[in-house]
């Protein structure tokens, strides 16, 4: 991980890789309608201010 990065994006990094590993394990616990709320608003969110150019480079918008 690039030493660049705010400490907030690489805590949000590490959730998302930690979620991720843990979801594709076979012995993973499906996530309630509950936690699928919550990751489908702040991924919304996220994307959203990715949308709104609030990246310093264009680039890196998907």
């Amino acid at each position: 991980m690039p030493m660049s990065l705010r400490k907030e994006v690489k805590e949000y990094i590490r959730s998302c890789e930690h979620l991720l590993s843990d979801a594709a394990l076979s012995t993973a616990t499906s996530f309630s309608s509950e936690e699928c709320g919550i990751i489908e608003y702040y991924n919304a969110e996220v994307t959203k201010l990715i949308s709104s150019n609030r990246c310093r480079d264009e680039s890196i918008v998907m």
